[in-house]
């Protein structure tokens, strides 16, 4: 049987999911973004967003957090665990005059799909769960941006 608790300075629940913990508070989540300007009134862009693995608060030694009783329970649905999510998303700008661009861009471009549980609550791998990862997949998107 495989116990942990994460003994950090974080808030309580984090690296945790669950009945008592809710949705995914993973340690670690970031968005890097990497710009390109042209010459040409042209900017790429690539941001990739990363959200840290989080397990489910049964494994948690915190007694008010853990039961042991449904360890097996969930390794054996794979629910024990989330593994962590990369997303990558691709965007372009063009500048038409002084104050109008136009933009376009793809997100999770690999069309990775949020996680799925075992039916573990009400707040599971579903709406739940939407707020952390991004539920839509890949996605083409296009705007005209107005700068005053």
């Amino acid at each position: 049987v495989r116990r942990r608790d994460p003994t950090n300075s974080l808030k309580p629940g984090t690296g945790f999911h669950g009945n008592q913990c809710g949705i995914p508070t993973p340690r670690w989540r970031q968005a890097t973004r990497v710009a390109w300007d042209t010459t040409f009134n042209t900017t790429f862009a690539v941001t990739w967003r990363f959200i840290g693995g989080t397990e489910n608060d049964d494994l948690s030694d915190n007694p008010a957090l853990g039961d042991a009783g449904n360890i097996r329970r969930l390794e054996l649905n794979f629910a024990d665990t989330i593994t962590a999510f990369n997303y990558l998303d691709v965007s372009g700008t063009y500048r038409i005059q002084r104050h109008y661009n136009i933009v376009a861009g793809i997100n999770n471009i690999f069309d990775r799909e949020p996680p799925l549980g075992a039916g573990l609550s009400d707040n599971d791998f579903g709406p739940g769960l939407y707020g952390t990862y991004d539920h839509l997949g890949r996605y083409l998107f296009t705007g005209i941006q107005f700068n005053f």
